[in-house]
Parts: structure tokens; sequence; C-alpha cells
């Protein structure tokens, strides 16, 4: 079994997709807390002075500046941690629509654990399988 921080440093080279929910008291899950630790605590740096918000489909492109061994880190919100069904479909349009106006085929997909099981579900259905472009 791989640690968090071998899970980070194998995916290389293409853009990370982090799916979020609003936290509570700016507590993130381990691994997207790993990641923002590695990124100078970006994310929870901008979560606290409000320039960024974790709403349903909200998105942030953050600069990893040479700090993680990729160069395009997003963030897409997914509001509260119960995603409806719905909510599912349009959250999985923007990663693909975002991964493609990036210029890229595909991406490592991030699901926070603070995230619902259906929605974990739904990613790892859409992202094992396809290639986006």
């Amino acid at each position: 079994m791989s640690t968090l921080r071998q899970e980070l440093f194998k995916h290389k080279d293409i853009p990370w997709i982090i799916f979020s929910p609003s936290p509570k008291e700016l507590s993130l899950s381990p691994l997207v807390e790993l990641i923002d630790f590695y990124n100078n605590q970006m994310l929870v740096k901008s979560l606290k002075n409000e320039k960024i918000k974790l709403a349903m489909g909200e998105k942030t492109l953050f600069s990893p500046m040479g700090l993680l061994p990729t160069d395009k880190l997003v963030v897409i919100g997914t509001g509260k941690s119960a995603v409806a069904k719905g909510d599912i479909q349009k959250l999985i349009a923007t990663a693909e629509e975002t991964v493609k106006n990036l210029g890229e085929k595909k991406a490592w997909m991030v699901v926070s654990q603070d995230c619902d099981e259906d929605f974990l579900a739904a990613v790892k259905k859409n992202f094992t399988s396809v290639t986006v472009g």
C-alpha cells in the first residue's frame, strides 16, 4: 500500500483536478491537505481570505510553482459533502470541460474523502475508462 506522499509524486506532468466540498473550519481531507501543504497552503490561505469559494461547480486554477510534480492544479467545489444526483453529472462535465480547455487529454482526479460515495463512484465510472478530448 502506498503512502499519501508516494501517491502524490507518482502522478506527474498531468493536471490534477481536486473535487472538494466546503470544509468545516478549514479542515481538509488528508490527501487534499497534503497537496495543499506541498503547495504552500495556497488553498487554505485562499479559503481563509475568502478569495475562493467551494460552492458547487466553482473552479479555481492554482499554480504549483514547481512545488508539485504537475504544472496545473484545479480545485472544483462540490458544495456540501452530499452531492445531489443531478449535480453529479454537472460536476463531471465541468471536470471534462476543464481538462479539455487546459489542452490536455487526461487528468488525475482527486476526490476529497468528505464527498459522498455516490459522487466518488460516478467519478470512478466516468474517468477510469474515458479519455477526454
